[in-house]
């Protein structure tokens, strides 16, 4: 409860009892929940997590870590959480399967070449072409906004650096 607390003075939601923090936070934009996000991330420690999973025997049951923890190359807690999420990497896909007319005219250029291109095959990659929402784009947006206009940007570091590296000494 006190991370909770924490979120929600980030948030500007200062009330005392659980409701009315739910009924604060319910109205806070997705960009204000994220800032709060953030700014709960401890720069001193390297694997902090502020919302780690719990293992509340409710949504996540706590008897199948038991199970697990007969297995010895398991840490004796038997804390376990596995899985995947539905178009996990897609992301990553944009640069290498999204195509458009520009992509056959120049070969340097990257086959997404501004921002609105960028939204627009990030959107049919996560199969979200028809969903504008604000609270999916947002976050999309802040996290894996649109870098690169040209092959040569995307790898002028790795050229430049790779070959000092095998000899350069």
């Amino acid at each position: 409860m006190i991370v909770i607390r924490r979120f929600a003075k980030h948030l500007g939601c200062l009330n005392q009892h659980a409701a009315d923090l739910i009924t604060c936070m319910r109205k806070k934009s997705v960009n204000e929940l994220l800032d709060a996000h953030d700014a709960m991330f401890d720069p001193a420690s390297y694997f902090f997590v502020p919302f780690p999973p719990v293992l509340d025997n409710h949504f996540l049951p706590y008897e199948n870590g038991h199970q697990f923890q007969q297995m010895l190359h398991l840490k004796p807690t038997g804390a376990l959480m596995y899985g995947v999420n539905k178009n996990e990497g897609s992301y990553f896909l944009l640069y290498a399967f999204v195509n458009t007319n520009n992509w056959h005219g120049d070969k340097t250029q990257l086959p997404i070449a501004n921002r609105e291109d960028y939204l627009n095959c990030l959107r049919r990659v996560l199969d979200l072409n028809n969903d504008d929402n604000p609270e999916i784009t947002e976050p999309l947006v802040r996290y894996t906004d649109f870098q690169y206009e040209t092959y040569t940007n995307l790898v002028r570091d790795v050229v430049f650096s790779f070959p000092g590296h095998y000899f350069g000494g």
